[in-house]
């Protein structure tokens, strides 16, 4: 079964390029007046799989007590390397197919990444090793910035987006806020039992 779960987090990674060819040719192909749609709906196909293998994976491990830290951490490298991919994506591409996102949103949900890397370094420089726990903020960020993509591949308009831009990115860096504190509880709780 365990096989099962790699195949589906590298399937996951062999769709990203398979969506970042097929998205830039629909962009090219509408930018040259021609009907783009049978790629645009191939793109959202391969965006929906990459999901499904995302959640798939994740239910799998759970289901059959499969969960390792090896896993979690190759499963979450998958997940950062897509949405990394899929932000600079919709950030970059020019064309009427998808609704293109904003510099600025991508550097902050970057920001958010690179302030969570540098809070967990100070933590463990500070306490040791200390065993960060999703919590159900992360995930709502997660869920928020897939939603941001997916409404990007969908086209939806710009206007309509700014807001849930706006809010994704508040909970994004309020998430890592929250991280980073409940690390330095464990880290703290830890020191004093040592």
């Amino acid at each position: 079964m365990r096989a099962v779960l790699w195949f589906l987090t590298l399937a996951r990674l062999a769709f990203i390029p398979l969506f970042l060819q097929v998205a830039g040719a629909a962009q090219a192909m509408a930018r040259a007046g021609g009907d783009a749609s049978v790629l645009r709906w191939t793109s959202l196909g391969i965006l929906f799989a990459m999901g499904v293998t995302d959640v798939a994976d994740g239910l799998i491990a759970r289901r059959y007590e499969l969960v390792s830290q090896v896993g979690a951490v190759v499963d979450a490298a998958a997940d950062k390397l897509a949405q990394a991919a899929l932000l600079v994506f919709f950030a970059v591409s020019e064309g009427p197919v998808f609704t293109s996102l904003p510099l600025l949103f991508v550097a902050v949900i970057f920001g958010r990444d690179l302030l969570g890397l540098l809070g967990w370094l100070a933590l463990r420089a500070w306490y040791g090793p200390i065993v960060i726990v999703h919590s159900w903020h992360g995930k709502a960020t997660t869920g928020a910035v897939a939603a941001v993509l997916v409404s990007a591949a969908l086209g939806v308009p710009s206007r309509g987006l700014a807001p849930f831009l706006v809010a994704t990115g508040l909970l994004g860096l309020g998430s890592v806020l929250a991280y980073f504190f409940e690390g330095r509880r464990r880290g703290r709780a830890k020191s004093a039992y040592a």
